[in-house]
């Protein structure tokens, strides 16, 4: 308290000796406000003394260290306003104003840093957010390196202000230098003072000040006294403006004059100040924004560091975006060429976009050119763009026809000025005006060129209720990224919106430290135009944003080493390619596996090392065609040269690979050879390219790693249905889902429900109202559609979807065979989760359309459209199956409307971590995780459709025989195979007609009748997908909430009417395939099918499956005990003991070693398809209750009363020994089924039954039970 008061009597005694140089005006409003700014000045001028009186105390280069050293504590970092004051009443003091009074050791740096802190001014209105506090997480090219910098300063997105500058002033030699010494600078600082830890640093708050800690102070100390004697920068290159003396600023005067220079971006200008004879820098963080200021203010140079401005820009966006003209170009018609060049000009599906480079002196005449070219397009006028050399460029529309003009999009960007705040006259349409710094913040972010069309949509919709302060394009971009594209999602529309100022930062910078924190230490081309990857295994891949480019980077001591694959290989078929990426991928992994031995090879030298993997121009591969090998081990490299020459410690080499020999050595690949030969052989030829070797101990300790597991596999799979290998499905985004949601908000609202959370009925009556609405929308929304286009898109994307999903599984257990770098299961349930419930959307969506009688519509169907379409069906479902989860009280839940009216469904607290246990459950077993595939009960055998019995039944009760029906879907799957057709496609049409004579064509013995009496049963009926069976009228919507009771349903007819034409996909008809085999091999049929003869055939499958899992029961259990008995019912089988009546136990499994009795009820039962049939199981197992008398689980609960009452009983009378140690008797007791169902991994009550799958038994037993195996 003491040295606190003692600073504020200082304050008040200059406050006083000051006072007299304002003289107050006449008392009126406005002398009134000027009082008090004379005060609040009097005020400012006194802590303006009381902060020179503290310096003049001491030695100035001390003062200066010691600034800089507070400035660069990370914890101060939202306090530069108070240390660009403290600089720059520093910098007015002349130098003989200076005490001698050195800062010796870290107390008195701490005591000058706290006398400090007190006399300093508050700036509330100027230090009114926390800029990033970042220690170099962004980087910026240096020459030919990507070195640290400091995000966060006195201006935002500091990395894109540099770019900009760069392309403004490229022209300028000293411009260009003055930036890479500020850049220097800060590298230097932030590689040699280490970044404090995260828990170290204390809460930042806007204008709070931290006296560093010991340790910064040292290490800070010494590094800004050795700074620019490491970054090797002679001053004489240097700006004079940018390097300040003591004594050269003028004195702070008054509190708005100081406000004005921060503002104006004029508050510190220098890099550095000269103290007694010694550059030091200042203000680092800062320092890059000195720099743009200062060439902002000089005009002597401004005109001819423009030059090449145009080329420059031109090569930012050609390095992002793929078929650029790179200007300077001109635009010309037959009878008149501009006068205004153009920077770049970009056709592109979306439109044809005209980039003009241009400074703020020239935005009249720029937008002059943009109506000027407007009128031309109007006038339909033929033209072009002439280039600097060559002859004139002719350009159309993505349809090919000449450009009409909302084709065409102009954008003026705005020439880098100073970073203070300023006015820009804004252009009228059509162009718009980006300013380059937020030019480069967008252009490097966009995905593609569509996303900026959706931008401006953003932008335009959002003018009519935004702030004019809040309207900036980078503060713009970063909420149509953050908010999803969508600025309102609910049912208000404010009239008045304001988003935060700093938006624009913070979103940068997250997106920037994710890029450079997945990127290598230098990129292929020199250009950070690439999106980066890390693999778990340490490989950075990279692909690039304009070319059809992909690289994979390693770093091996000080060495990059980067392996590119160029794509566009023109005559080179795909799957060479492919061969050449799989060499690559392999080559990156096993180089970064051995970086530690390879670090000191002479080899890698060099910083950096670039592999251009190229295939043997002799060589092709094919998917149609095995190659022929000839030998055993044929080489993989087969001829390497140099590239370009060596410049700068960098060298580029091309490998000429052999695609043949990459397939035959990945083919059916059992240990990790083809990795260790692709590396071996690579560095033996650059080795021997570079002059040099590498030791045979080397090449050892590489081959040894040959013996471990593949990590590269290649199989060849015939191909079984005929969809095209690669899959692209339109998939909605955040986007299409927030606009659905704000739909169904609006629809709430009209319903006039009122904000709040709302729990069973009442929760329930909100969602089928919310539902039923949302669902007369999508009547209304579809009726607007060309029903025939929508039918034909739904067949398609589901048959998409589903080739993805089937994929995906058989990539992942491919990838058994071998080592992977990511989780099997995390990624085939992610699959899943993504990929089936979008199918079944748009299964529903053909159904609903299928079904439909408003079908007048015309409006052509886009992706566009059926992204909002599944959008809207996915929050319809959300609604209707939370409603059904209340209805059939699966669990418990409701809905919560907020104030916007946007609905939340929820559930109980531990619904969805249930869910993904139980998902990942179903993922393992589908991946064969602790599974015997040879314990499993599949039901019956395939010779049942041979059976006489199964097939005069079909004839009987349905007219064609079940064998040929599933032959029928196969040859639907197999369209092309078969020869009816020439492309593979998601969907294929025929008549009746041909699809008839077709089978009767492949199937040995079909008749002709029979055919088409199997077309007619695999169409799907549009007046009968909404009948349930046993109900008189239709339902109002596809009964998707029912299962068995649908018996016309697109899952199990995949042949859909349109016009005189049958359309199918094959995937989904192989699909149909499978569930019409498995139900029938399991004991059940896809619905409730009213056929007599087969549902009595189909009885006796099921009884035999249950009758086989007991058999296979009691089997496993043999293996790990003898003492096993099976169906033993102790009622009948010893009735003179008098035993009460508990049925049978259909195993018992002892072990005497430990005392344990495991007795196993085995069930098998169908499984379940909707929210109905989850209930209807859940009563079946475990009863509606506890004590339901109904379930299963009430004879178990029995059988474990009969066991603890008897159990000594039952071991002699089945003359098993007794207990052969003293261990308690221990119970366990099994449920052994088929499949697990989502209520055996979370019964609905606490039971001690385990629930175990048949063929996870012995895997169960073996870790029950370890000693006995």
């Amino acid at each position: 308290m003491g040295k606190k008061s003692r600073a504020k009597r200082e304050i008040r005694a200059i406050r006083a000796s000051v006072q007299g140089l304002y003289e107050p005006e006449p008392p009126s409003w406005k002398a009134e406000a000027a009082v008090r700014q004379a005060a609040r000045d009097v005020e400012f001028q006194a802590r303006v003394v009381a902060v020179a009186n503290v310096f003049q105390s001491y030695d100035p280069m001390d003062v200066m260290i010691s600034l800089g050293v507070s400035d660069l504590f990370l914890p101060n970092v939202a306090s530069p306003v108070k240390h660009a004051f403290a600089m720059r009443v520093f910098a007015s003091m002349a130098e003989d104003q200076f005490a001698n009074e050195k800062i010796t050791c870290y107390a008195e740096f701490a005591e000058f840093m706290r006398r400090l802190y007190e006399v300093l001014p508050p700036f509330p209105m100027l230090e009114d957010f926390i800029p990033e506090p970042d220690w170099g997480m962004a980087r910026v090219r240096l020459g030919e390196d990507f070195v640290p910098m400091f995000y966060g300063s006195s201006i935002e997105r500091t990395p894109d202000f540099v770019e900009a500058f760069r392309i403004t002033y490229g022209g300028a030699k000293a411009a260009l230098a003055d930036m890479d010494l500020a850049l220097a600078i800060q590298a230097h600082v932030l590689t040699m003072i280490p970044a404090p830890a995260e828990e170290t640093v204390p809460e930042i708050l806007p204008g709070r000040l931290f006296v560093p800690t010991e340790d910064f102070w040292e290490v800070c100390k010494a590094n800004l006294l050795s700074t620019f004697d490491a970054v090797e920068r002679p001053l004489t290159v240097t700006s004079a403006g940018l390097v300040g003396a003591l004594g050269t600023l003028s004195a702070l005067k008054t509190e708005s004059e100081f406000g004005d220079m921060c503002m104006g971006g004029c508050v510190w200008p220098f890099l550095g100040l000269r103290v007694k004879g010694r550059f030091i820098p200042t203000s680092i963080r800062n320092g890059p924004a000195a720099v743009i200021d200062h060439w902002a203010s000089t005009t002597a140079t401004t005109t001819s560091s423009f030059v090449g401005g145009h080329a420059r820009l031109a090569s930012f966006v050609s390095e992002r975006f793929p078929r650029t003209h790179a200007g300077p170009l001109r635009l010309r018609t037959p009878s008149h060429i501009f006068p205004t060049e153009v920077s770049v000009v970009m056709p592109a599906a979306s439109g044809i976009y005209i980039i003009v480079f241009c400074k703020i002196d020239a935005i009249g005449a720029t937008a002059k050119f943009a109506r000027d070219v407007r009128r031309v397009i109007d006038s339909g006028q033929i033209w072009g763009i002439v280039p600097a050399q060559g002859p004139t460029i002719g350009l159309q529309n993505s349809a090919g026809a000449p450009p009409r003009p909302s084709d065409v999009k102009i954008i003026i960007v705005l020439a880098q000025g100073g970073t203070g705040f300023n006015s820009i006259p804004t252009p009228e349409a059509p162009a718009r005006l980006i300013p380059l710094a937020d030019f480069i913040t967008i252009f490097d972010s966009l995905e593609d060129l569509e996303e900026l069309e959706r931008f401006w949509r953003f932008v335009d919709e959002g003018r009519r209720s935004l702030s004019p302060f809040s309207q900036a394009q980078a503060d713009m971009f970063a909420s149509f990224r953050d908010m999803n594209e969508v600025l309102i999602d609910g049912a208000v529309s404010p009239t008045f919106i304001s988003l935060d100022p700093h938006w624009n930062s913070s979103w940068r910078y997250s997106e920037l430290c994710g890029f450079w924190s997945n990127a290598p230490a230098r990129f292929p081309d020199g250009s950070s135009a690439w999106r980066t990857f890390t693999n778990v295994s340490g490989v950075i891949e990279l692909r690039s944003k304009a070319r059809s480019v992909i690289a994979y980077s390693v770093q091996v001591g000080l060495c990059t080493v980067q392996f590119v694959v160029k794509f566009a290989g023109g005559s080179v078929s795909l799957t060479t390619i492919r061969m050449i990426d799989l060499f690559a991928q392999a080559l990156a992994d096993r180089l970064h596996s051995n970086r530690k031995i390879l670090a000191n090879a002479s080899l890698f030298e060099r910083t950096h090392l670039v592999l251009e993997c190229r295939s043997n121009p002799t060589e092709t591969v094919d998917d149609d065609v095995e190659p022929e090998i000839a030998g055993s081990a044929p080489l993989m490299v087969t001829a390497i040269s140099l590239g370009e020459p060596e410049v700068s410690g960098r060298a580029d080499v091309r490998i000429f690979v052999s695609p043949v020999a990459v397939q035959h050595s990945l083919d059916d690949a059992k240990d990790a050879s083809f990795e260790v030969e692709a590396l071996v052989q690579t560095l033996t030829a650059c080795s021997e390219l570079n002059g040099t070797s590498v030791s045979a101990d080397v090449i050892a300790q590489i081959r040894a790693g040959g013996q471990g597991p593949a990590r590269f596999h290649l199989q060849v799979v015939r191909r079984t249905i005929d969809v095209p290998d690669f899959q692209d499905p339109i998939v909605p985004s955040s986007t299409e889902y927030k606009l659905a949601r704000r739909t169904l908000a609006i629809k709430l609202q009209q319903l006039g429900f009122t904000p709040g959370r709302y729990e069973l009925a009442e929760a329930k009556t909100r969602l089928d109202a919310g539902r039923n609405a949302l669902r007369e929308h999508l009547d209304t929304r579809i009726a607007k559609l060309d029903a025939a286009e929508l039918i034909r898109a739904c067949i398609e994307q589901n048959d998409e979807l589903l080739a993805k999903d089937r994929g995906k599984v058989v990539r992942a257990i491919q990838s058994l065979k071998h080592e992977v770098d990511y989780n099997r299961i995390d990624a085939m349930t992610a699959a899943k989760k993504e990929l089936l419930p979008l199918a079944r959307h748009y299964r529903y969506l053909l159904e609903k359309v299928l079904s439909s009688h408003l079908q007048a519509g015309v409006e052509p169907t886009s992706p566009a459209v059926l992204k909002e379409l599944v959008g809207l069906i996915d929050w319809y479902m959300v609604l209707a199956g939370a409603s059904d989860v209340l209805h059939n009280e699966v669990d418990v839940g409701g809905v919560e409307i907020d104030d916007s009216s946007i609905p939340e469904v929820f559930y109980s607290q531990d619904w969805s971590r249930q869910e993904s246990e139980y998902v990942r459950k179903i993922a393992n077993s589908t991946l064969g995780v602790d599974i015997a595939p040879d314990d499993a009960v599949e039901g019956a055998s395939r010779d049942l459709l041979e059976s006489s019995a199964i097939r005069e039944a079909f004839i009987r009760d349905v007219g064609f025989d079940l064998r040929n029906l599933l032959d029928a879907l196969i040859v639907l799957s197999q369209w092309v195979t078969l020869g009816f057709t020439e492309e593979l496609s998601f969907s294929y049409s025929a008549s009746e007609k041909e699809i008839a004579k077709a089978l009767e064509q492949c199937i040995q013995d079909l008749s002709i009748d029979e055919a088409h009496a199997i077309v007619k049963f695999l169409t799907l009926s549009p007046s009968q997908i909404r009948q349930l069976d046993g109900k008189e009228m239709p339902e109002g919507d596809v009964p998707f909430w029912e299962h068995n009771k649908r018996v016309h349903r697109y899952a199990i007819r995949p042949l859909v009417p349109a016009g005189e034409q049958l359309c199918w996909g094959a995937e989904q008809a192989s699909r149909s395939m499978q569930i019409w085999l498995s139900t029938v091999l399991h004991g059940y049929l896809p619905g409730d099918f009213k056929w007599p003869s087969v549902v009595e055939e189909v009885r006796k499958v099921k009884e035999s499956i249950e009758s086989e899992l007991e058999r296979r029961t009691v089997e496993i259990c043999e293996r790990h005990t003898p003492y096993v008995g099976a169906g033993v019912d102790f009622f009948r089988r010893f009735k003179g003991e008098g035993f009460a009546d508990v049925g049978d136990f259909d195993a018992l499994a002892y072990w005497p070693d430990t005392n344990t009795l495991v007795f196993i009820e085995c069930k098998y039962n169908q499984p379940a398809f909707s929210v109905k049939d989850t209930r209807r199981l859940r009563d079946r197992i475990f009863g509606s209750s506890p004590e339901d008398k109904k379930g299963q689980l009430v004879k178990i609960v029995g059988r474990r009363n009969f066991v603890d009452r008897h159990r000594v009983r039952m071991l002699e009378i089945m003359g098993w020994p007794a207990p052969s140690s003293d261990h308690a008797p221990i119970n366990i007791e099994l449920y052994v089924s088929r499949e697990i169902h989502w209520w055996m991994v979370h019964p609905p009550y606490a039971v001690p039954t385990q629930f175990v799958r048949v063929d996870e038994l012995d895997a169960w037993l073996t870790g029950a039970f370890p000693s006995a195996i």
